[in-house]
């Protein structure tokens, strides 16, 4: 472990966030953690964490191990020990200077096996963007680093589960965080602003199966309107706070951006990592006028909850440009090259 630190990789789903982890997950000096907030770790027996491999149709890279295989001491008749089903979308947005108590001390139950094993704990998320803040408070010596995708390219992946695999999943997990938000948030208040409907979280199936009926029941348009929402709660409340933030669709671009990309990550945790073989689908274009308005129209939604007024760029411009504002707004962030930023004015003094 000497010279490693303990490394979380923020991201959400439809990001490349499993290609990242297998990355670090080659390196023998990390015990790397898959989806430490994902559901299945409540019922996860040793067995299944054995037995869960890559689903073709998810587009995830060939790995080496299943996906869980580093849980497989942890599981027992309870799931993985410290995880509680509430990990998986309560309280996804919370406040800020939240300190989150029964996360921390679940992921350093995790960190404990990594360290007795020699090994720095890696961390792959799919579901701490909002919660980024309150996880750096608590690990304010780990390396935190930010994946995130185009908005249009992560949506376009997330309806292609469903059209090509019926698979609805990756639309459905956005609109449960945003249904389940926390009273008194702001994920809360846009909820209320969009005319989603509220759901007290009582039970994984039960919760995801309410929200799978309102997605079933919406159309496109609507449907990525809430995306946008998500998206954009997604981006405010994590950039800010990591020590690096990439895109594997820009490192897709040049040789040059993976080799000092991969330079900073090395400096941030110790580990060594090579982009050569990242390749992310780009989906320019995709997008229909229908959906490009509903992103407008939660644009103005947010900008109106803020207190503010769009200026002469239009709604699109004052949301990217808080973006580009979030961005920009520390010397920690590595890459931040957005195409949706980029549209932003320049950050204020």
């Amino acid at each position: 472990m000497p010279g490693h630190r303990h490394t979380f990789l923020h991201s959400s789903w439809r990001t490349g966030s499993t290609y990242l982890w297998d990355l670090f997950r080659r390196d023998g000096a990390a015990l790397c953690y898959y989806e430490p907030f994902h559901e299945d770790l409540a019922t996860l027996s040793p067995q299944r964490a054995r037995a869960r491999w890559p689903v073709p149709s998810e587009g995830h890279p060939v790995l080496e191990r299943p996906y869980f295989y580093e849980y497989g001491p942890l599981a027992g008749v309870n799931g993985v020990r410290g995880y509680e089903s509430r990990f998986a979308y309560a309280d996804f947005f919370g406040a800020a200077s939240s300190r989150l108590l029964s996360q921390e001390s679940y992921l350093r139950g995790l960190m404990d096996v990594a360290e007795r094993s020699g090994r720095a704990a890696v961390f792959g998320f799919c579901r701490s963007t909002g919660r980024l803040a309150g996880l750096r408070t608590s690990f304010p010596d780990a390396c935190h680093i930010l994946l995130v995708r185009e908005a249009e390219d992560q949506w376009s992946s997330s309806a292609s589960m469903r059209a090509l695999h019926a698979n609805p999943y990756f639309l459905v997990m956005p609109v449960l965080v945003l249904c389940t938000a926390a009273p008194g948030t702001r994920a809360q208040a846009v909820r209320d602003l969009l005319g989603l409907p509220e759901i007290v979280p009582s039970g994984v199936e039960r919760d995801y199966r309410k929200a799978l009926d309102v997605v079933e029941g919406s159309p496109s348009g609507r449907l990525y309107g809430w995306f946008c929402a998500y998206y954009l709660l997604s981006a405010v409340s994590s950039l800010p706070y990591a020590d690096a933030v990439l895109s594997l669709s820009s490192l897709s671009r040049g040789r040059l951006r993976q080799w000092r990309t991969a330079g900073q990550l090395r400096r941030c945790s110790g580990f060594k990592v090579s982009f050569s073989s990242v390749a992310l689908p780009v989906h320019d274009g995709a997008l229909g006028g229908d959906l490009l308005a509903a992103g407008r129209e939660v644009g103005a939604a947010l900008v109106t909850l803020d207190g503010e007024r769009p200026g002469a760029g239009g709604v699109e411009q004052a949301v990217y440009s808080r973006l580009a504002r979030a961005l920009q707004a520390t010397g920690r962030v590595a890459l931040g090259d957005l195409r949706s930023a980029r549209r932003g004015a320049a950050p204020e003094p």
